[in-house]
């Protein structure tokens, strides 16, 4: 089996950065591991985002507007870091509409100005770009359509999933409901939509196969295990095949970016955050019975902070997150993105050029197997550097 040694060279690599003067040992214990990850740990996004000005940093990357699916640039890269899940989500799904779809309703004219419409031709375009990269789509759904009086309406929801068996009666992706809605719905609300979309799912595949049922997870929330534990709470076992939050560590306006990806300490805190979540997880029977995901995740929110994020530095954050999560009983990680915004892994604005954190990943693909591994406290002992 493959051993998880590029997680050691980037941390005798970090030390080296950080402390030129130090040496930095590491012993990992290769005869059992301490647990596994699935092929898919290491994942990606796309986002409804659409760009603002010409030359922003979203430009030609929104997935039901302008990202360009049949480019074969793209499908290469995206097909080298197969498999994995392609989770299609960000703030603005949440104002996304199905149009077009058999008994359901057209795009009204604001949405199709807006380019938040979801037509049929795009879904499947969608769906064929998955299944010629072998990627897993998980789409993520909108949970405030209709709430003019204050309750989700499923039937959108529902016209899109319909035409989906329709067309797909092996359909082995997954569906989200809602995107970091943790500060406006509650967390019974919140449940209550979820079992009605997974009753959509069991009723419309209800014969399918091992495999060919799409799953479902959820619920896509910031930082806050006490509502997170409250919705598991009123969700019953077994409703969701995974629980995903979102992991921001910094802010992208923040100068502070540039040497804080390199900061130990603040790379380290990531674990007693990851700790938190997988806690809450197992406070419940319904947490139990999931993987944890991080559904989005790069070293600082509000689209990242270019010449950071898309640049070398951020390696150090990259890894250390995988690694990380893989140690704190993560099953997925999806980097926000695989384009779009100054923390893409491709930059849609040059020809899908990939950024440095891309050949990172892919270097994680080819190198990284699916067994943790344990090791000894590294041993710093000092030096000199010789003159030659």
């Amino acid at each position: 089996a493959r051993l998880s040694a590029l997680c050691w060279v980037a941390l005798a690599a970090l030390q080296a950065f950080s402390s030129p003067t130090q040496q930095a040992e590491f012993v990992p214990y290769t005869a059992v591991p301490t647990s596994t990850i699935p092929e898919t740990f290491l994942s990606f996004n796309f986002d409804f985002n659409k760009n603002i000005s010409v030359s922003d940093a979203w430009s030609n990357a929104s997935v039901t507007w302008t990202l360009d699916l049949q480019d074969r640039r793209l499908i290469a890269l995206a097909s080298a870091l197969a498999p994995a899940n392609l989770r299609v989500g960000g703030s603005y799904a949440d104002e996304a509409v199905y149009g077009g779809f058999p008994g359901g309703v057209e795009c009204p004219a604001e949405i199709e100005q807006q380019h938040y419409c979801l037509t049929p031709s795009r879904w499947d375009e969608l769906v064929a770009f998955c299944e010629r990269t072998g990627l897993r789509l998980v789409f993520d759904l909108n949970v405030m359509y209709g709430r003019q009086n204050g309750e989700w309406d499923p039937t959108n929801t529902y016209s899109l999933l319909s035409y989906t068996r329709s067309k797909y009666p092996s359909f082995p992706h997954g569906f989200e409901l809602g995107n970091e809605k943790e500060r406006q719905l509650s967390p019974a609300d919140t449940a209550r939509c979820y079992m009605r979309v997974r009753d959509m799912i069991d009723q419309l595949w209800a014969h399918a196969g091992p495999g060919e049922r799409p799953m479902l997870v959820g619920p896509a929330y910031n930082l806050r295990p006490d509502w997170l534990v409250q919705f598991l709470k009123h969700l019953k076992p077994h409703v969701l095949d995974a629980v995903t939050y979102h992991l921001y560590m910094g802010f992208g306006g923040s100068a502070a970016m540039e040497w804080l990806v390199t900061d130990v300490a603040w790379l380290d805190s990531q674990m007693a955050v990851m700790q938190e979540q997988a806690n809450a997880l197992r406070a419940t029977p319904a947490g139990r019975a999931t993987e944890l995901w991080i559904g989005e995740t790069a070293a600082c929110w509000n689209s990242g902070r270019a010449g950071v994020t898309d640049s070398f530095v951020s390696g150090f954050w990259w890894l250390h997150t995988l690694a990380t999560a893989a140690r704190s009983g993560h099953s997925a990680v999806c980097r926000q993105a695989l384009v779009g915004g100054n923390y893409s892994l491709l930059d849609q604005r040059d020809g899908f050029r990939p950024n440095p954190d891309y050949w990172t990943a892919l270097l994680w693909r080819r190198l990284v197997g699916t067994r943790i591994l344990a090791g000894s406290q590294y041993q710093i002992s000092h030096t000199t550097s010789s003159p030659s």
